[in-house]
Parts: C-alpha cells; sequence; structure tokens
C-alpha cells in the first residue's frame, strides 16, 4: 500500500494524505474514487518508482486504521515501503532555508508542488527577475536514478534544483546542483545555530603556470619549455553560511557550473561559483550540459562512480577555453584553445587547410569558426 495514486482518468497523481487529494479543482474526488458503484480497474495506477522502472499495477483505496491507503488489486504484488515521515531536522532545516530567503527580500514557498503534484519540493525561492531555486532538503538515502528524475521535473518547471546534503557520499553530490553542511543530529541546531556550507561552492582562481602550483604546463603538453607564461584557472572550495547561498542563489550572486568529466559515462563536477567567475571562466564558450538534464530522455549520469565530496582543488585547465597560443612551427597566433566540450557545437563544412597543420580539414574551430582538427587542439 502507498499514500499516492494515479489517476489516469484526470493524468494527475493523488495524495492520500491531504483531504483535497492535492487536487481541490475536483470537488468530491474521494468519493469518486472509494467504492465506486463500478469498479474501474484501469483507473488508478500504482506510482512506485525503482530503478527507473515505475510498478504498472492497477489500485484501489481503503480507509484502514483511520488513514487513506492505496492498494494493489493483485494480491501477489509485495507492498511497496512507505516513505518515512519527516525527521525533526528535515523540518527545521526546511523553516530555516524560507525564513533565511524571507529575511532577504525574496518569497519562498514550503512544500511547493506542480499542478499535477508530479513535483513536489521542499522550499522553492522566487528571486531576482523571477529566478527561482528549489531547495530540496536530502539527508537519508536517495536513489541517484531519483535524484535525476527529480531534478530534471524541476529544470522542465523553470527551477534551478539545489539539493542540500550533510553526508560527503550523498547520492545527489555531483548529479545535480548541490550543497553539503556539517551532519546535523539535532534539531535545535538545525534552527538556531550557525550553519556552515562545506562543500559545492567553489572560489575561482587564475594561478601561474610554474612549478608551485603545476608540474608541467597543463594547457599545451607539446610545449618545448615545461610552462607557458599564462595563468590557469583552479576551482578551490570555499565555506560560507548558509543564509549566504540562499539569498546568494536567489539573487543569482552564486549560480551552478557544471564541468564535465572527459567521458560522458563518468559525469562530471557541479559547483556553486560567484557570477562574475563563471563568466571568467567559461570567457564566452557554451556551458557543457549536465548529462541527465534533457527532460524526457535517458540519464547517463546515474552510472558515475560512489559521489564523493573532495576538499581538493580542481585543476579545470582542460575544461575551459586557454589564451591565445603560439604556434612553435611557425611563429603563428593561434585561437584560443576550447574546451573539449565545446567541439559539440562546432560547425562542419568543405575541406580547407587547418590553420595549425596545414592537412584538410572538415571542422571549423568553435570560437573563429576557421578549419581546424579537434586534435590539433586537444
Amino acid at each position: 500500500m502507498t499514500h499516492t495514486v494515479r489517476h489516469t482518468g484526470y493524468d494527475i497523481v493523488l495524495n492520500l494524505t491531504l483531504p483535497d487529494l492535492g487536487h481541490p479543482q475536483y470537488p468530491g474526488l474521494w468519493e469518486e474514487i472509494y467504492r465506486p458503484r463500478r469498479f474501474d480497474r484501469s483507473l488508478l495506477r500504482c506510482t512506485w518508482t525503482t530503478n527507473g522502472v515505475t510498478c504498472p499495477g492497477a489500485m484501489y483505496v481503503q480507509v484502514r486504521d483511520g488513514a487513506r491507503v492505496a492498494v494493489h488489486c493483485d494480491t501477489k504484488i509485495a507492498a511497496h515501503p512507505l516513505a518515512a515521515p519527516e525527521s525533526d531536522v528535515h523540518k527545521a532545516l526546511k523553516e530555516r532555508v524560507a525564513r533565511s530567503a524571507q529575511q532577504g527580500g525574496f518569497d519562498a514557498e514550503v512544500e511547493e508542488s506542480a499542478s499535477d503534484r508530479a513535483r513536489v519540493t521542499d522550499v522553492l525561492v522566487t528571486g531576482t527577475g523571477g529566478r527561482r531555486v528549489g531547495w530540496e532538503i536530502q539527508l537519508s538515502g536517495i536513489a541517484p536514478r531519483r535524484v535525476v528524475e527529480r531534478s530534471n521535473l524541476a529544470r522542465s518547471d523553470g527551477i534551478t534544483p539545489l539539493w542540500a546534503v550533510d553526508k560527503p557520499t550523498a547520492s545527489p553530490i555531483n548529479r545535480a546542483p548541490w550543497a553539503r553542511m556539517d551532519e546535523i543530529t539535532d534539531w535545535r541546531i538545525a534552527a538556531g545555530r550557525a550553519l556552515f556550507i562545506r562543500g559545492g561552492v567553489r572560489s575561482l582562481r587564475m594561478r601561474p603556470c610554474e612549478p608551485a602550483w603545476f608540474e608541467r604546463c597543463p594547457a599545451h603538453a607539446a610545449l618545448p619549455k615545461r610552462f607557458c607564461d599564462g595563468k590557469h584557472p583552479r576551482l578551490e572550495p570555499k565555506e560560507i553560511h548558509l543564509e549566504d547561498l540562499v539569498v546568494g542563489s536567489a539573487c543569482a550572486q552564486f549560480v551552478s557550473l557544471f564541468v564535465p568529466a572527459r567521458k560522458k559515462t563518468a559525469g562530471g563536477w557541479f559547483f556553486w561559483l560567484t557570477a562574475p567567475e563563471k563568466q571568467e571562466f567559461l570567457q564566452g564558450s557554451p556551458e557543457a550540459q549536465p548529462y541527465g538534464f534533457h527532460y524526457g530522455e535517458p540519464s547517463t549520469i546515474g552510472r558515475v562512480h560512489v559521489p564523493r565530496d573532495r576538499d581538493s582543488a580542481l585543476d579545470a585547465t582542460a575544461w575551459r577555453a586557454a589564451p591565445p597560443s603560439t604556434d612553435f612551427a611557425t611563429g603563428r597566433l593561434l585561437p584560443p584553445v576550447p574546451p573539449v566540450e565545446a567541439w559539440q557545437y562546432a560547425e562542419v563544412g568543405d575541406p580547407a587547410p587547418c590553420i595549425v597543420c596545414g592537412r584538410p580539414a572538415h571542422l571549423r574551430h568553435p570560437g573563429t569558426g576557421q578549419p581546424a582538427h579537434k586534435v590539433c587542439f586537444c
């Protein structure tokens, strides 16, 4: 048995714990589905999903011990576990996020839901210019695919998801925009004391290409010398107060950045940076699309290894356009080296001499449109 069921006639999800089932626009809905004179096995369907597969079982509703529940018509289908009730810490954190947003001058709605109840967001903060950030307080375990599915639903509604976790191996880490706090056991701590974001927020630092920071130049492995004369980006851990991220994400002071791994099946990293830092990082290049955030399409980001919030700095040179470099064979100034993922947007044309090696090239440089081989820049 469960506390939710899908009504196929209206194509909505019913929350049986609410007096109006979550749909006040349909008065008398409970009377319509409870002990109908003519039972329709196709009317109500199970909503339980595991590993991306939804249970197809037909259901009917009952009242057990004073509570409304949905039960499978087929008694051979094992009862699905009910969702655990919210802990006091979970409730306290929701209230704190909402209060922080309101004190910052923004609207905050607790348990905001889509019209069909397919998406329920713990706290929806509406910020500058209608920007919407959906806080999901996730202090217990959750299947990785559910993280992606719920994030997809938020994205499709124009909401930037933000998963607040308290463990360095929580499933939402690097599967969606996230932020990690200290592990909290007492709701009074969540309600009253200072809380810090320990992971998920980064600072962009441009480090000189020298032995103090790099073993050799990370952008130009084929340089005749070990180091170049430029600087390279590093994303370094940054700790801020919870309230700073609540307000900062609402007013776009902090924005989400996805840094892809070299192999798509390996996922990537999600970080929060200040808006100027993100602009400096991208240097006009398009931001990579996070795998699994194409709504309605299969996700691949669930295949990443166990996520872990590592406190070490990330050398991000390989994912960001480097400054113009010189072809040491000819002395010519070459265009910037684009990030690897930018080549998926490169145009294709008739064969023309590559600006690096001179051999015929079909691809065009993503930044300049000049004939170029991807291998000559990667």
